[in-house]
């Protein structure tokens, strides 16, 4: 189990703010532009769940894009509603949808500037 024994202050370099940083932002807008693909599927449990084409921790060194909230919200072009959408989701440009969403720091990284 991890235990935060002591603190430090941290900033990124810029080196990663203009690199891997700013490639994850720049991806992430232009998935918004061009479109979110949102796939709902049901996992084994019978539980409904949706995958969409946002940047994720595997094709990044640094960030990643994924939900803010535990609690999943998406409203479809067909009108299907999941969740509570206003409290849980924001509106995409094509009039969908999704769950909030949030840039994340990579778990590896994060070990990598802890020292882990």
């Amino acid at each position: 189990m991890l235990r935060l024994d002591r603190c430090l202050f941290w900033a990124m370099g810029e080196n990663e703010i203009e690199g891997p940083a700013k490639a994850c932002w720049d991806e992430t807008r232009k998935v918004i532009r061009e479109g979110v693909e949102l796939n709902p599927y049901r996992d084994a449990s019978g539980k409904l769940k949706v995958t969409n084409n946002l940047p994720g921790m595997a094709d990044n060194p640094i960030v990643h894009v994924r939900p803010h909230t535990s609690k999943a919200a998406y409203k479809f072009a067909d009108g299907t509603e999941i969740g509570d959408i206003a409290r849980n989701a924001y509106e995409l440009p094509d009039g969908r949808w999704m769950t909030k969403q949030s840039f994340w720091f990579n778990k590896g990284y994060l070990e990598h500037i802890l020292g882990l």
